[in-house]
């Protein structure tokens, strides 16, 4: 062991400096060292049992065939150099060749061994233990001032630290606070959906946030859980389509834009209220079932539930069609019965009226194809045309145009009852069947055969043959007749 000759503190051969002060060690120890050999030689010229001994000097020089060396009377094994006593080792690189004089190991200094009757040898030693007390004090100043300094060193370090991590916590707090969620709520009358099977409804949200970052992604809400998250910015909101519904239809997608912006305290912008209303399932296409599908799935429902209610709206609007199909079909048979009556209709009406050129009208139903006609005009512009029965001269009607006044007429008649009293009673130019049906024709079946022939004389059946003829011309053939000039 060495000691430092500033702090005194106890080393390990060969340190080079001290670590405590931090002194060089090595030479300046190996100095004090031989000091100390010195001053100790000369303050104690007695033996260690009092008696005064002259330090004995060797009697023979090295003998390198033998390995020894002779100290005085007594021969020594040779030793190595570095294993030799310290005064021996000093001998060699050519320092005092002071002998030392042996003591045992108790860990003191030289001073504890002065004997009491050397006082000089004392005074030098408390000088010593003086100047060595000075160094040591000097030292644990400086240890001191180090160590101060050290712990001012970790002080300011801790407090620009916790000055640091103060600042950034602030800022994160800051940051955090600007950047959190705010809970943007809508409102959606949706009459028939049912929270626990139908989908929600995708909403699209685009815009800019607080750090100007584009926005666009599709939220989902329900009518129970209608409110989102959004960060600050600017949005706009809308819904993206209609939810699968439980009982086959789907909702007309709201075409509302919803202008949104978001602050720190507050919310701004229009109405958060959108209304649905059900389409027929015959209207819904195959990409607005196909897309709201897609939106169900991305929503996290079940991919089971999402296909059941995809496949009722699917089977609803085959329902539909089908009934639309079969009620068209049923509009279109009636339109077709309609035409057909009216082409009938008017196929009657064409048959039904008559025109020469010099008068038109329009004859009962029952004379269509049973009457012939001829018109007989003359240059002064009076004409009349006459109506008969098919295959014979009996007149069933005349249409007499007057002259001058050619939007008046007259019209005359054979009368088929008189005709047919005149034949059982006297005998007629015409058949009983002619005479039959031309009653029939001129009456419309009023009366019949047994009626005139019930009359008590032909004068009045004539009456009776007037009256009901007269009667029938009057109501259904006379408000037909129009003339025109020939």
């Amino acid at each position: 062991m060495i000691t430092c000759p500033e702090c005194g503190q106890q080393l390990p051969d060969g340190t080079r400096f001290c670590t405590s002060c931090g002194q060089a060690c090595n030479r300046t120890a190996r100095r004090v060292q031989q000091r100390n050999q010195m001053d100790a030689a000369q303050t104690m010229p007695a033996s260690w049992d009092g008696t005064p001994k002259t330090p004995a000097q060797p009697t023979q020089a090295y003998d390198a065939q033998d390995s020894r060396v002779a100290y005085g009377s007594q021969q020594t094994q040779f030793m190595p150099p570095q294993e030799r006593p310290y005064a021996d080792r000093n001998a060699q690189v050519g320092y005092a060749q002071t002998p030392l004089v042996s003591q045992p190991s108790t860990g003191r200094t030289a001073e504890a061994f002065v004997p009491a009757y050397a006082p000089g040898a004392a005074q030098q030693a408390s000088a010593a233990a003086a100047a060595s007390g000075g160094t040591a004090q000097q030292a644990k100043s400086r240890r001191t001032a180090i160590i101060a300094a050290v712990i001012a060193a970790v002080l300011i370090v801790v407090v620009v630290a916790v000055a640091a991590w103060t600042s950034r916590a602030n800022s994160e707090a800051q940051y955090n606070a600007e950047h959190a969620d705010r809970h943007v709520t809508f409102a959606l009358d949706m009459p028939g959906y049912d929270k626990k099977s139908d989908s929600p409804v995708p909403v699209r949200i685009s815009g800019t946030n607080l750090d100007g970052v584009q926005v666009d992604e599709v939220r989902f809400i329900t009518p129970d859980e209608p409110t989102i998250s959004l960060q600050q910015g600017s949005y706009t909101v809308s819904v993206a389509a209609s939810p699968l519904l439980s009982n086959g239809t789907m909702y007309a997608v709201p075409t509302d834009l919803i202008d949104v912006q978001v602050r720190e305290q507050d919310l701004s912008g229009g109405d958060l209220n959108w209304t649905f209303t059900a389409v027929e399932p015959k209207d819904i296409t195959d990409e607005q079932i196909e897309q709201s599908y897609q939106y169900a799935i991305e929503s996290g429902m079940d991919a089971t539930a999402a296909d059941a209610l995809r496949q009722g709206v699917i089977d609803a609007r085959q329902a539909a069609l089908d009934k639309q199909a079969a009620e068209d079909q049923a509009a279109a048979d009636r339109a077709a019965a309609e035409a057909e009556q009216r082409a009938q209709e008017e196929a009657a009406a064409s048959a039904r009226h008559f025109d020469d050129g010099c008068v038109a009208l329009d004859v009962p139903d029952f004379w269509v194809g049973n009457y012939t006609s001829a018109t007989y005009d003359h240059t002064s512009g009076v004409f009349h045309t006459e109506f008969y029965l098919p295959n014979s001269n009996f007149m069933l009607l005349r249409i007499d145009g007057m002259d001058g006044d050619l939007s008046t007429y007259g019209a005359t008649y054979m009368n088929s009852a008189t005709e047919i009293w005149n034949s059982t009673h006297g005998g007629s130019d015409y058949s009983d069947a002619d005479l039959d049906w031309a009653l029939y024709l001129q009456t419309g079946g009023a009366i019949t055969r047994d009626d005139v022939l019930a009359c008590g004389s032909g004068t009045s059946a004539e009456a009776l043959g007037e009256q009901y003829i007269g009667s029938f011309m009057d109501n259904n053939i006379s408000p037909t007749v129009t003339t025109s000039q020939y």
